[in-house]
């Protein structure tokens, strides 16, 4: 302990001797240790850590899949009868909840608030083993129609809008215009699933008779024993004989089992795992960097060791000397690094995509003792890594070594040299690694957010209505709110166009129609195709700037009294009738010989790369779109309007509100965003992607800079004496300076050719990151090595000019 104390002192007192020298390794460090701190912490929260659901990894997550064997797989949210059939007939699970997303506006005291609400089982929550903290959860009773006015309140609405009174239990609060009792209140923070506010009993009535619809979220916890793999084996063996002896329209052909987990954190495992990785490279760098250091302030130790090796020292305690000043140094670092935690975690965590994954559950990066834990480990194990082969070096010095190197030139000698070099060497290739992933991001990016969707989100904005089944029971009553909204929002100082449409632009689900081609009838077993279907108003393509292509757009004269028309996307024409005007064609919703109309297409228009994920199996290019003022579905539930501006549109969202509330004092409109926020949104993984990339690359440089510089400093000032012989005996200072830029390119080159060939092996792990953009890109990689090669030319700069402008008097008494 005695010894220990006395390395500590000897460690902070050689820190203090050497401020500049500490400063720069404490900050390489600190900041390594910091961005891997914060990654840590980050997934340690997310993925590490367990979800507060019971049982998880027995949690499966059902769909149907609606395609026949050797098919393309075509999956879907459960249809209800099918979920009551396969939860009453199944062998492999202790039970099955479904849930569904819905629009509730609360109304009442206060102003009216649209809020995000789920419909579930009365079983959805005890499934998942979630208990309410104040009151109860639902009855199988309730979860009947018209006995399901009951609600449970989320923990954030119920302290926002109730004060966290938990008087609230039994009393009613007002949603669509109905009296619900308020029966509990949920777990902070806790917003599953379709992020929600409030939940209130599903009620599926059951109804075999109506179209499928396919909207039931479905969650199963399997029998103990039973492996995903048999579970999935076994239903679908079940829907081959349910089909047979429970027929039903549109039946599934086989069924889609997957790990609850797998679905709740989607691919943020593989993201930050390559973030890891990146940063892990980051901090080896700066290892690098540090050891490169300590190895040229190695040099003038040497006498320092020898005399204490000939008073008695031994090498381990030298070692151990010296490896108190490393750790030292490495603690320090992460102090730092803890700091730099402490301010990146929430920016890091509101650019990332958590936000459409896991975030419904009470979960959160934050400083606790795991990441404490994590950072003294990492910060030891730095102090060590970068410590050794200068404390192994040191460890070796005497007093024969010191003489025979000469007290004057005091030089590493070959090996330490070599050494020296081959930490530059090893920054550059993984600075460039760095740099190469960084750019490859950004690329990915910028091709993916300005990539062409068929429509201009420039000074658009979009705001949602959802109506009140009470207030709004019919459809023309919605159509009237709708027209005379349009109308007005149209009107005001600022705004170009208007219109109003049933699925939001760039939303990431889809909506679908099934329906026949006249003359064409489906030859799918379903007996229909399907496409992506949208309601709108006459001025819906002028105000998103869709292109018409044929025919024309629709009318207010298109109305129920008229035709019914449709306007079709260019791939739906292309698809039905390739090569052919698709005007005046004549479509059908539902099946072939069903009692529905026909339709008349009179317009076609671009087809929109917008609706559903770019590079999900299940989406559906196809559209078509029908006016709002023919519609005999249901479609008005939930309305978006997209508002055309002459400048930036959040400027009108004061007097949107404003006059909304005239028409109607207790509708609220909700989700207000421009478009460019919602694209935004929508690339927001590889946007954080790109960020944190470049981030890690752009550090990554700095230090290869500093490694870089710091060697050639190293080497001038051990050359002093043969730079002054060089000059006086007439070397031009061009020449010197030459010599050293010739040394630092040399490292450089090599450190460019192993980075180069590490890039190409390693990038392709980034590939499924990657938007129309190859892993091995010739111009990012080109980009890449010259950016790095001139940061490298730069860094030599200055040692060099420093080398050649040497007073060869001064430098011939140089020690």
């Amino acid at each position: 302990m005695r010894n220990l104390r006395q390395n500590f002192r000897w460690a902070l007192r050689t820190m203090r001797k050497n401020p500049g020298f500490s400063a720069v390794v404490v900050l390489s460090l600190g900041l390594a240790i910091g961005i891997n701190t914060a990654v840590f912490s980050v997934v340690n929260s997310f993925l590490l850590r367990p979800l507060p659901i019971e049982g998880l990894d027995r949690m499966v997550r059902l769909r149907e899949n609606l395609a026949a064997p050797g098919e393309e797989p075509d999956h879907r949210s459960l249809w209800g009868p099918n979920y009551f059939l396969w939860k009453q007939h199944n062998q492999v699970f202790e039970g099955m909840a479904a849930a569904n997303g819905l629009n509730l506006n609360l109304t009442g005291d206060g102003i009216p608030e649209r809020l995000q609400a789920t419909g579930v089982t009365w079983d959805f929550f005890p499934l998942l083993g979630i208990e309410p903290v104040l009151g109860r959860q639902f009855t199988a009773e309730e979860d009947r129609p018209g006995q399901n006015n009951v609600v449970l309140l989320g923990n954030g609405l119920w302290a926002r809008r109730f004060g966290s009174d938990p008087q609230i239990l039994g009393k009613a609060i007002l949603l669509n215009g109905r009296p619900h009792t308020v029966v509990g209140v949920m777990q902070p923070k806790l917003r599953y699933p379709y992020n929600s506010d409030v939940w209130v009993p599903l009620a599926n009535p059951n109804d075999t008779s109506a179209s499928p619809d396919w909207g039931l979220y479905v969650v199963g916890r399997l029998k103990p024993g039973v492996t995903l793999q048999r579970a999935e084996t076994e239903m679908a063996a079940l829907v081959q004989r349910l089909e047979a002896e429970h027929p039903l329209p549109s039946p599934p052909k086989s069924a889609y089992v997957s790990a609850l987990r797998e679905e709740l954190i989607q691919n943020l495992d593989r993201l930050f795992f390559i973030l890891s990785a990146a940063a892990l490279f980051l901090l080896l760098i700066a290892c690098a960097n540090s050891s490169n250091l300590l190895l040229a302030q190695s040099v003038n130790r040497g006498h320092e060791v020898a005399v204490r090796t000939a008073l008695g020292a031994t090498r381990p305690q030298l070692i151990a000397q010296y490896f108190t000043y490393t750790i030292v140094l490495a603690l320090a670092g992460g102090l730092l690094g803890m700091l730099v935690t402490f301010w990146s975690i929430k920016p890091l965590v509101a650019l990332s995509p958590i936000e459409q994954s896991i975030s419904s559950f009470d979960v959160e990066p934050s400083l606790d003792l795991s990441t404490f834990g994590f950072t003294l480990a990492l910060s030891l194990a730095v102090g060590l890594i970068f410590g050794l082969i200068p404390a192994l070096r040191v460890s070796k010095g005497s007093l024969a070594n010191f003489l025979k190197e000469g007290d004057r030139s005091r030089t590493l000698g070959a090996g330490g040299k070599r050494l020296l070099s081959s930490f530059v060497v090893a920054q550059v290739a993984l600075a460039l690694v760095l740099l190469v992933g960084a750019g490859l991001m950004a690329r990915s990016f910028q091709k993916l957010f300005n990539a062409d969707r068929g429509f201009r989100w420039e000074n658009v904005l979009s705001f949602d209505v959802a109506f009140s089944t009470t207030k709004y029971p019919e459809l023309r009553q919605k159509a009237a709110f709708i027209r005379e909204a349009v109308q007005g929002v149209q009107n005001l100082p600022g705004v170009t166009a208007a219109a109003v449409t049933t699925t939001q632009p760039l939303f990431p689900g889809q909506q679908f129609a099934a329906f026949n081609v006249e003359g064409k009838p489906a030859q799918t077993e379903a007996g229909y195709h399907l496409t992506h279907t949208r309601t709108i108003t006459p001025d819906y393509f002028k105000t998103m700037g869709i292109a018409l292509l044929k025919g024309r757009t629709f009318t207010e004269a298109d109305n129920e009294t008229n035709l019914p028309v449709v306007i079709v996307s260019e791939s739906f024409a292309e698809k039905h009738w390739p090569g052919q005007d698709p005007i005046n064609r004549r479509v059908k919703r539902g099946l072939y010989d069903g009692e529905r109309p026909w339709i008349t297409v009179v317009g076609m228009v671009r087809t929109l790369a917008e609706s559903g994920e770019e590079d999900d199996a299940e989406s559906i290019v196809d559209a078509w779109y029908l006016p709002y003022s023919q519609t005999t579905m249901p479609d008005f539930s939930s309305v978006t309007f997209v508002v055309k501006t002459q400048s930036e549109p959040e400027g009108l969202t004061s007097s949107i509100r404003q006059f909304i509330n005239g028409i109607d004092p207790e509708q609220p409109i909700f989700d207000i965003a421009s478009m460019e926020d919602r694209l935004r949104e929508r690339t927001a993984q590889e946007r954080f992607s790109a960020l944190l990339y470049g981030l890690m690359g752009t550090l990554g440089l700095v230090l290869a800079a500093i490694g870089i510089y710091g060697v050639l400093s190293f080497t001038v000032n051990q050359r002093m004496r043969e730079m002054g012989i060089r000059s006086a005996m007439g070397a031009q200072p061009g020449q010197i300076k030459g010599m050293i830029l010739r040394q630092a390119m040399g490292l450089t080159l090599a450190g460019l050719l192993f980075g180069a060939a590490a890039s190409l092996y390693l990038t392709r792990f980034l590939s499924a990151q990657l938007h129309e953009v190859n892993a091995r890109d010739p111009l990012t990689v080109g980009a890449a090595l010259v950016s790095l090669g001139l940061i490298a030319l730069l860094s030599s700069y200055l040692p060099a000019r420093r080398a050649a402008h040497v007073d060869p008097v001064r430098a011939l008494r140089y020690e």
